[in-house]
Order: C-alpha cells, then sequence, then structure tokens
C-alpha cells in the first residue's frame, strides 16, 4: 500500500491529520504501489515537504483559505512580517521520514506545533499542516510523469 501520514510530533505525543491521499487516489493506490519505487516515493514526500514549507510562507491553509489575522499584541512583539514565521524554527522543522517501504511520514516536531494547527482554549487555530489540492495535483502529475517515461521504454 502506498502512503503519507503527516503527524505533528512532539516530547507530549503524536497528534495526525488525516492525508487525503487514499481519497484521492482511491482505487489506484495498489496501481501505483506497483509501478512507484522507494526512489519515487521519497520524490512524492518531497513534494509534501516542499508544500508544508510553502503554507508558512505563502500564509495559507492547505485549502488555500488564507491564515486568520493576528491579534494586534502578537504583531507588536513579533520579529517577522508572516504570521508563523518568526525564527524560522517550525519551518526548518519540517521532515520527512521513511515509515515503510512505500510509506514516508511528513511531520515536525517542534512542542508548539500543535497548539498552531488545533488552537487552544485561547487560540484559534492555525491550519498550516495538511495536503493541498494543488500538491495532490502535483504528486499525481509527478506518478504520470513517471509512468509515461516507464511506458516510453
Amino acid at each position: 500500500m502506498i502512503g503519507f501520514d503527516i503527524k505533528i510530533t512532539t516530547p507530549r505525543g503524536v497528534f495526525k491529520s488525516g492525508s487525503g491521499l487514499a481519497e484521492y487516489f482511491g482505487e489506484l493506490a495498489n496501481t501505483i504501489g506497483k509501478v512507484v519505487d522507494e526512489e519515487e516515493m521519497t520524490a512524492l514526500a518531497e513534494i509534501v515537504e516542499d508544500s508544508q514549507r510553502g503554507n508558512i510562507l505563502k500564509q495559507i491553509q492547505p485549502t488555500g483559505a488564507g491564515l486568520r489575522d493576528l491579534k494586534a499584541s502578537t504583531w507588536k512583539r513579533k520579529r517577522s512580517n508572516l504570521k508563523l514565521f518568526e525564527t524560522g524554527n517550525l519551518y526548518r522543522s519540517i521532515d520527512t521520514r521513511k515509515s515503510g517501504r512505500l510509506a514516508r511520514e511528513i511531520f515536525t516536531d517542534v512542542d508548539y506545533a500543535k497548539y498552531l494547527q488545533y488552537g487552544t482554549t485561547k487560540m484559534k487555530a492555525f491550519h498550516f499542516f495538511g495536503l493541498s489540492k494543488e500538491t495532490l495535483e502535483d504528486m499525481n502529475t509527478h506518478i504520470i510523469e513517471k509512468l509515461r517515461a516507464r511506458f516510453k521504454r
């Protein structure tokens, strides 16, 4: 089975968000698993990893909607004009690891990521982590190009 698992891993636990990959590929997942090798799986994971970082820089949610505004007091103390970027720690922490032959985890292990993603009793969520339609389309394009290259042989 082919799969991506997007996780926020912290010292206090693991928080998952649905990847949407199974819904997107549906019945094709088993076929893709026969076509995509480990190297290609890593390439697909890099597409996802890059999109997570892109969400932070573009200040968007995976849905494409903009991130909510910050409170005025938060803007005053921030060192950056980006909503989810102050020191760059969250941005740099997004990484990929192999979790099976054809499975990769895209994750961040900064402790505060879960509060940003899911919110708290005093702060609304900034849903920055997850697969966008654009990312799924980029993955689909990558797979189609791989298939075309194999059939040209």
